[in-house]
């Protein structure tokens, strides 16, 4: 996204003096400060810049029901991201060496209430949003795609070369006409470890039900109809996405740093269908595309030698649901002709590096099992 112009980022603009519900408030009633402080060092003694952050309730009084929900959802608690260390490291919990790692890196994507709905989100860059005045609807491109835009942002906008743009971004579809506000407050907070398992997902069947329509498609009846669900919709209705394949961070001079893709692996645009990795009531599908997620054996190395001693227990090609969905897809116009039995298109042992051969056993399709 772009860079927030400075002044922009800490302008307070006078109409939000006019905000019915949050412009009476006087500053450190959220803020925290001290009023009476003669100086300008003194008048920001404990003021805080987001109040919202670890405890919501502090700024958002008014919201405490939504609040208290979200302080348990995936987006505060990155419990996705943890989850999959824990189980990676092969402990109950992660070690201290992991644990700080995570604190470093991986836990300056926690968004909060302002992250949304008043400024742009910390990990990219900050600022206000427009003039301190709250937004119910957060922006797309200040805010859902500032952090999910260098794979679901990118899809969707059809900013990967060569690759079109999501037909419902082509359709004037923010991400929150999917996305709703039930799902980014509560998505992980009746426990679901991670985002592909919480209840509150979105789903294309919201818009796309079984009807009749649906059942008046051929391949629609033979693939998902009468109770089948072979496959998943974007295995049919998705393109080409972007795959990375590992995550490396590091301090330099006490500051965090990532390293996506080292110079030793490779940022791949392509489109694989695998065997589901994790069926279940959600996502019951034999096949699905997988993405491989940001993840080898040294990610955490700066940290400690061998600290993902069950690096296997994951695997590194997992569900995907991408974010370029087409009507007409190269894998939708044919049979056999087009998908099956076509080896490119499902992911193969030779697609993996060493590291992964046994983390991916229950995803890759072995010739013998190639859908013919």
């Amino acid at each position: 996204m772009p860079e927030v112009p400075a002044h922009q980022k800490v302008l307070v603009h006078p109409s939000f003096l006019d905000d019915v519900n949050h412009g009476r408030a006087a500053c450190n009633a959220c803020h925290g400060g001290d009023p009476a402080g003669t100086t300008r060092a003194l008048a920001h003694v404990g003021m805080k810049g987001d109040p919202t952050v670890a405890n919501a309730t502090t700024g958002c009084r008014c919201h405490a029901a939504t609040v208290a929900k979200s302080q348990a959802s995936l987006h505060v608690t990155l419990a996705g991201i943890r989850n999959s260390l824990v189980r990676r490291s092969g402990g109950g919990t992660l070690c201290p060496e992991l644990q700080t790692s995570f604190q470093n890196h991986c836990s300056r994507c926690h968004s909060s209430c302002g992250d949304c709905h008043v400024s742009v989100p910390g990990s990219a860059g900050g600022g206000l949003l427009d003039g301190h005045r709250f937004r119910k609807t957060p922006s797309m491109g200040l805010v859902c795609t500032a952090c999910h835009g260098s794979r679901v942002g990118d899809e969707y906008r059809g900013l990967n070369a060569g690759v079109p743009a999501d037909t419902h971004y082509n359709r004037g579809l923010q991400c929150t006409a999917c996305h709703t506000g039930t799902e980014m407050h509560g998505a992980g907070s009746d426990g679901a470890p991670h985002r592909t398992k919480a209840a509150e997902q979105a789903r294309c069947e919201t818009c796309h039900p079984d009807d009749a329509r649906f059942r008046g498609t051929t391949a629609h009846m033979m693939h998902r109809g009468g109770g089948r669900l072979k496959l998943s919709c974007q295995v049919c209705h998705a393109v080409e996405y972007k795959n990375c394949s590992s995550c490396h961070v590091r301090l330099e001079n006490g500051m965090p740093v990532y390293e996506v893709n080292a110079p030793s692996h490779l940022s791949l645009i392509t489109f694989k269908i695998g065997r589901n990795p994790a069926p279940d009531a959600l996502h019951p599908q034999k096949w699905v595309p997988v993405r491989h997620v940001p993840a080898d054996p040294d990610d955490h190395a700066y940290y400690g030698a061998d600290l993902l001693q069950s690096f296997d227990a994951v695997p590194t090609w997992r569900f995907a649901a991408p974010h370029n969905i087409q009507r007409r897809t190269p894998q939708n116009q044919g049979c056999r002709s087009t998908c099956h039995g076509q080896r490119a298109l499902y992911l193969a042992p030779a697609d993996l590096a060493a590291y992964e051969l046994d983390a991916n056993t229950h995803v890759v399709v072995p010739d013998d099992l190639l859908p013919r």
